[in-house]
């Protein structure tokens, strides 16, 4: 352990109670292209992001949200998780290629950059948490939103069909018109057990990829991005270095969680100084991935596991 800390440069931090494994993200550290939201001056001076992904055939992308409303180093944060799901024999590979995290902001900075993201990222669908503060992002999401630092206007949304049957959130939808992508999450013991076992599914069986580590991402960016290699500015190099940091920090979170077994459902635990606010907004886009796989034609049954309290 001591040589993979000192010179191997790896975030040794699973003990006995972990519910993942450090080497179930390890391997799954494929990706090396990150996606990049605009930045508002390429917005106003280009209209086109110079970092996009192109979108392929069959490919579902998600935004998936976990909110949190207070600042400080002592509460969580708010993060943003954006995937690709790529269509594989027996259903999606997911490929997390960005992670945004900030602290506090009121619901109507989560709504502006919930829809910055969602557009920039050419989205499908977006996975909310709508408890407590969620609750009042999703109304704000459900109305026409005018974005100052951009001059433009974004549409409404309002819950997808695979939320249909949430009556809260239909009943408090104030706009039947808004595009119909989010996906809410109300988290109980039941929902949150069945979210970690279908997370730590996908890992074992290597249908989800990460980004790469930030040692090998600084010499992969000042091969591939020229404005990385001709900037000295730190804050350049610290936006572009950003999406794998993060990336990092949501393995360390995910591997530090404990577990114990109530009645039937797995609990997670999170040490008392510790996070898990990347972890839920990455679970949460797994496990609406899963239900999007149900959609397929495929004879896979490896996913019935989750619904089976249902």
């Amino acid at each position: 352990i001591t040589f993979m800390l000192e010179y191997e440069n790896i975030m040794y931090g699973e003990n006995v109670n972990s519910f993942f494994k450090y080497e179930m993200f390890r391997r799954n550290q494929k990706l090396k292209k990150a996606f990049y939201p605009m930045r508002n001056i390429d917005y106003i001076n280009r209209k086109r992001n110079p970092y996009a992904i192109k979108k392929q055939n069959g490919e579902i992308r998600i935004v998936s949200v976990d909110i949190s409303a207070v600042s400080g180093d002592a509460n969580d944060n708010s993060v943003i998780t954006c995937a690709r799901l790529l269509p594989i024999s027996g259903g999606y590979e997911r490929q997390v290629c960005y992670v945004e995290s900030y602290a506090g902001g009121t619901h109507t900075f989560h709504t502006l950059r919930i829809k910055q993201i969602f557009e920039d990222f050419k989205a499908d669908y977006i996975v909310l948490d709508v408890r407590n503060m969620g609750l009042y992002v999703y109304d704000e999401l459900g109305k026409i939103t005018f974005d100052e630092e951009r001059n433009k206007e974004h549409p409404a949304y309002t819950y997808c069909k695979y939320s249909e049957n949430d009556k809260d959130l239909v009943d408090r939808t104030s706009n039947a018109s808004g595009l119909p992508v989010i996906f809410g999450i109300k988290a109980t013991a039941e929902l949150n057990s069945d979210i970690a076992l279908s997370m730590r599914d996908v890992l074992q069986r290597n249908k989800i990829k990460f980004l790469m580590d930030q040692n090998k991402a600084e010499r992969y960016l000042h091969r591939t991005i020229k404005e990385y290699k001709n900037s000295e500015s730190p804050s350049i190099h610290n936006w572009f270095e950003m999406p794998y940091i993060e990336t990092t920090l949501m393995i360390n979170e995910t591997v530090n969680l404990e577990h114990q077994i109530s009645g039937n459902y797995i609990k997670l635990i999170k040490k008392s100084t510790a996070r898990m606010d990347r972890y839920s907004s990455l679970s949460y886009m797994n496990y609406f991935a899963s239900i999007l796989e149900k959609d397929l034609d495929t004879s896979d049954s490896d996913y019935d596991f989750v619904f089976i309290h249902s």
